[in-house]
């Protein structure tokens, strides 16, 4: 029997991301951190952190050391003590990452479309106009994970029957039959143009959670559908007074889309009794 991981909505992480055509100047970067330092703590993203990466040093061509090395962005980071499964836990909640490469909007406490569209408005909005006056935008990105969480019952069987839909072209055949744990990763370009084209991605991720400590132990699938839309080659050049409204009526239909593809991926019956897909 399977079961949505959270009561709300089965949505575990949606993702929304903006990718810029070029790497944005030290001085525009500067500029962007500036105002997102006071967006976010308007919006109660107070705790930031500077982000990391990791350099490898290769010495005499035998052996490497890795050293860490601040990267030019930050995480602008929320967490809150929240009820899950009847246990009361400190998480974190949303996340807004900016690099001079993107700028990406996390939640884990996924609530409705109005309400994240305006949480992306609010966060995204002084950020791209900066950004679109020095580079195009080379992508915009939305991405939902939906997890399912498996209740041994009857011959404890775990299988994706009945929560997948085996007539999806999203998902591979072979799952259905699988004796243990599976994945499914597909895509395909659709819309293709000139200097345009749209990515549809289906990933499907059985596994046995070892993390958060409410979950570690269940067996789940994970269910990722994204819809990217790429500019490719010199990237779609936006005005700087309209960029943060067009970018955010894109989102809307890449949710759209998401819609679609999600309910083309579970099955109907499932979906149905649980009220599935949320937020149409």
């Amino acid at each position: 029997m399977w079961k949505l991981v959270r009561a709300e909505n089965a949505i575990e992480t949606m993702v929304a991301t903006v990718r810029f055509q070029e790497p944005l100047s030290s001085v525009v970067t500067k500029r962007i951190l500036r105002e997102l330092e006071r967006v976010t703590f308007d919006a109660n993203l107070n705790n930031r952190q500077a982000l990391q990466g990791i350099q490898f040093n290769v010495q005499n061509n035998v052996t490497a050391a890795m050293t860490p090395v601040a990267l030019n962005g930050s995480l602008f980071q929320k967490t809150s003590l929240v009820r899950i499964n009847n246990q009361v836990v400190n998480q974190l909640v949303q996340q807004l990452e900016f690099q001079p490469i993107h700028l990406v909007y996390t939640t884990w406490m996924y609530k409705s479309w109005k309400q994240e569209r305006e949480t992306i408005a609010t966060l995204f909005s002084k950020a791209l106009t900066a950004a679109v006056q020095v580079s195009a935008i080379g992508g915009v990105r939305l991405e939902y994970v939906d997890r399912f969480l498996f209740q041994v019952e009857g011959d404890g069987k775990f299988s994706a029957e009945g929560l997948l839909n085996k007539n999806s072209g999203y998902i591979s055949p072979q799952i259905f039959d699988a004796p243990d744990l599976f994945h499914s990763h597909t895509g395909r370009f659709d819309e293709v143009q000139e200097n345009f084209r749209r990515l549809t991605q289906v990933n499907v991720d059985a596994q046995d959670l070892v993390a958060p400590p409410h979950l570690a132990g269940h067996r789940s699938i994970g269910v990722t559908t994204a819809v990217d839309d790429q500019y490719y080659t010199s990237g779609r050049e936006f005005d700087s007074d309209v960029a943060p409204q067009e970018i955010l009526s894109t989102f809307d239909r890449l949710h759209d889309e998401a819609i679609d593809l999600f309910k083309n991926v579970v099955d109907k019956n499932f979906a149905a009794h649980n009220g599935l897909p949320f937020d149409v």
